[in-house]
């Protein structure tokens, strides 16, 4: 793994096990939930789904893509607040108008619902850009995620071997 990604690794486990060093060392906030920013490949959702079955504060996963495809199906998507949340993929299909509205307004009412501003149930991971993201979203909405979110940035090689794609016909 590359040494971002064991930077991520440790933030999630001083997350996840409150962990004191999470604000001491890395210098986060526990009140905030964690973005998770990177290129396709480098890992995000592999790590997240390793450490979703903690005793502490297990982890409840959600694809945009599953997203977007329930609420083609249904016309909604629902998420219980018994776990902490990871939205994975955010930005994903999201050329999809319902989910891109979804994703605005869950980060809204989150936003509103949370009476003591602390957001440290919810983690997301996206591929955007803050401007893709702004573009997405809109300006409020990227404006929330700033104020909700520890970022942490992935950077490296797409672990999946992207010079392997040449042999797929």
């Amino acid at each position: 793994y590359h040494q971002n990604v064991q930077h991520l690794v440790k933030s999630l486990c001083f997350f996840l096990s409150g962990d004191e060093r999470f604000e001491t060392e890395l210098g986060f906030d526990f009140k905030k939930g964690i973005l998770i920013k990177g290129e396709t490949g480098l890992g995000k959702t592999l790590v997240v789904k390793s450490l979703s079955e903690n005793k502490l504060k297990p982890i409840s996963i959600h694809s945009m893509i599953d997203i977007n495809e329930a609420i083609k199906r249904e016309g909604e998507y629902f998420i219980s607040p018994s776990k902490v949340i990871y939205i994975d993929d955010v930005g994903s299909g999201a050329s999809i108008h319902e989910s891109t509205n979804w994703f605005a307004n869950f980060i809204e009412s989150f936003y509103f619902n949370t009476k003591i501003k602390d957001f440290s149930r919810l983690i997301i991971s996206t591929n955007e850009s803050p401007q893709g993201f702004e573009e997405l979203y809109g300006f409020r909405v990227r404006s929330r995620c700033a104020e909700m979110f520890n970022v942490i940035s992935i950077e490296g090689e797409d672990l999946r071997k992207p010079a392997n794609l040449s042999k797929i016909k």
